[in-house]
């Protein structure tokens, strides 16, 4: 079969987006889920315990579903929710978020 010089590149065009269509999702499934993976909302992180210091020292522990309108696997809300709970909450001083053991705190 004699192809034209135009056949033959539009065959090669065909077979290269072709075989990224196939390689590249093999490729981001293979590496693991991340904020733009193949996988973007397949794994579920636990969620923080928050814990709200008010200035006369007393602690409301929260709950952080009243405060998200959908929880989602790609955000961090240990550092993306204490912002907002000392803009929200008033008198806040400290926000403690607790992850698998793991304290960190957020001053107001």
């Amino acid at each position: 079969m004699n192809w034209k010089v135009s056949e033959l590149a539009r065959a090669v065009v065909f077979v290269l987006i072709l075989a990224s269509m196939i390689v590249m999702p093999l490729v981001q499934l293979s590496a693991g889920a991340d904020r733009f993976g193949w996988r973007m909302f397949s794994q579920v992180k636990p969620l923080p315990q928050f814990t709200v210091v008010d200035s006369s020292g007393g602690e409301l522990l929260i709950d952080p579903t009243g405060y998200t309108a959908n929880l989602r696997g790609d955000i961090d809300y240990g550092k993306a929710l204490p912002p907002h709970l000392c803009s929200v909450i008033p008198d806040a001083v400290a926000v403690e978020a607790v992850v698998q053991s793991t304290e960190s705190v957020y001053d107001c």
